[in-house]
């Protein structure tokens, strides 16, 4: 039942991530890169924090929710600032990809 759980916690943490990260990349895309560099520290520290509350009182799909969040989260915030950023905005430059890659 463990393992169950555990995967419906993914599932959970992951759609959370992705639902807040699209919302907060998108009212990012406006503004400064650095804040989008933040935000995902944001994402990644509040994932570690759920998944250290979830280890302390020793519930495994608690800590699984704080993985997926992580991880949904970041994705999503990549997704939703519709930018490349990172090591895809480099390779982007050198093969003369659009930079504005959303379509309106």
């Amino acid at each position: 039942m463990e393992i169950v759980l555990a995967i419906i916690g993914a599932i959970i943490g992951l759609g959370l991530g992705v639902w807040a990260g699209l919302k907060w990349g998108v009212a990012l895309m406006p503004r400064e890169p650095w804040r989008y560099w933040v935000a995902n520290g944001i994402m990644a520290l509040g994932g570690i924090a759920i998944a250290a509350v979830g280890q302390y009182l020793g519930q495994l799909w608690v800590s699984v929710i704080g993985l997926g969040f992580m991880g949904g989260g970041i994705t999503g915030l990549k997704y939703g600032y519709g930018h490349s950023t990172g090591i895809w905005a480099i390779h982007d430059r050198l093969v003369g990809t659009d930079e504005e890659l959303r379509d309106d």
